[in-house]
């Protein structure tokens, strides 16, 4: 029985890491990771910060610190600006989506992210 745990652990352990750092991430933090709707991208690190991307060529970058609570979540911009948003995930939590309860220049309509 020992032998059989110990390969259970390993085997756990081997895959975790296998699977990479985002996986594990998204265990404790729904939100962590890189989230794209169209030419909005969306960067939830696990220290609460994250990075706003709108467009490619060219673009507006922003940052700040982000939290949540039940079906809230709140980006907190470097420039002092808040916005709150009510989310969903899907059922397999790949698709994340917000809908702003504040006024926010960038996003005036429901959006849905996909995990990257």
């Amino acid at each position: 029985m020992r032998k059989f745990l110990t390969f259970t652990a390993c085997l756990l352990f081997i895959s975790a890491a296998v699977s990479g750092c985002d996986a594990v991430k998204g265990l404790f933090n729904p939100f962590a990771g890189k989230w794209r709707s169209g030419m909005l991208e969306l960067e939830l690190e696990n220290d609460r910060s994250f990075k706003f991307v709108i467009g490619s060529t060219i673009s507006v970058n922003l940052g700040g610190e982000y939290s949540y609570g039940d079906k809230t979540l709140v980006l907190k911009f470097d420039n002092g600006s808040e916005v709150n948003f009510s989310y969903e995930f899907s059922g397999d939590k790949k698709t994340l989506t917000l809908v702003p309860e504040t006024d926010f220049d960038y996003i005036k309509t429901r959006l849905d992210f996909k995990k990257e």
